[in-house]
């Protein structure tokens, strides 16, 4: 349902969602998983240049749940660029993640009174530039995940604990296409540096790579077929 009112434009939802799990060696694993969300956005028109946005989201299912928000604020200014601020944050309710499972099964969870709900907070300042045959986009983001969900196993069991210390997160990524006639050239870099803060010290999170990028060639017709080379760096 919306409504379109006083420059604004106001949207709720709804979403339900079900996974059925088999395991083809482990049928005592089998199991499923429902899942039901509601959601609502609105965006303020100021002017033709300037709009706020603001959204929320609440999901819950058989095992967790979670809720989200985020507020943003968009500068347009004509139909070549434009830039967009945003924050947003939410909150997990203690669960899991269905990989992590799929050597155990739902009934190996061990019960954890200690958890606490996992909560996240993130800024973003995105600006994008699309003369004609160019599309350039940059974002600079920020972020903190305190008391992150964790899974550990003893044996055959499994308990859902809360990590210490805080997680923070920063960096840059930029994406740059080009277009001309049926050939696209797309290029992508992310920098990303993520590290663990606990009783004054920083330490870098290993296994997580500080430099990605990517390029593709795309030749594509519309609605007949597309081809599609590319080399990715980690």
């Amino acid at each position: 349902w919306s409504s379109d009112v006083c420059s604004s434009d106001l949207v709720f939802g709804a979403s339900a969602q079900r996974n059925d799990f088999e395991f083809r060696h482990r049928r005592d694993l089998q199991y499923s998983r429902k899942f039901i969300g509601l959601f609502a956005e609105d965006a303020y028109h100021a002017s033709e240049r300037f709009s706020l946005h603001v959204s929320g989201r609440h999901e819950w299912g058989d095992f967790d749940g979670r809720n989200s928000f985020r507020l943003a604020a968009l500068y347009r200014r004509n139909s070549t660029w434009g830039v967009r601020m945003s924050v947003g944050g939410g909150q997990a309710v203690p669960g899991y993640a269905v990989p992590e499972l799929s050597d155990y099964g739902p009934g190996a969870l061990t019960h954890n009174s200690a958890l606490k709900k996992e909560s996240a907070v993130t800024t973003s300042l995105d600006i994008d530039w699309h003369p004609e045959d160019i599309e350039l986009n940059i974002g600079i983001f920020d972020g903190q995940i305190k008391r992150a969900l964790g899974l550990r196993s003893s044996g055959n069991e499994l308990e859902v604990f809360n990590r210490s210390g805080v997680l923070e997160f920063k960096g840059i990524e930029s994406t740059l296409r080009f277009v001309e006639g049926p050939w696209h050239v797309i290029g992508s870099w992310t920098l990303l540096d993520a590290a663990r803060c606990e009783n004054g010290l920083r330490s870098r999170l290993a296994y997580v790579p500080k430099n990605t990028g990517e390029l593709a060639v795309l030749y594509e017709v519309p609605n007949t077929w597309r081809a599609e080379i590319g080399r990715a760096h980690v």
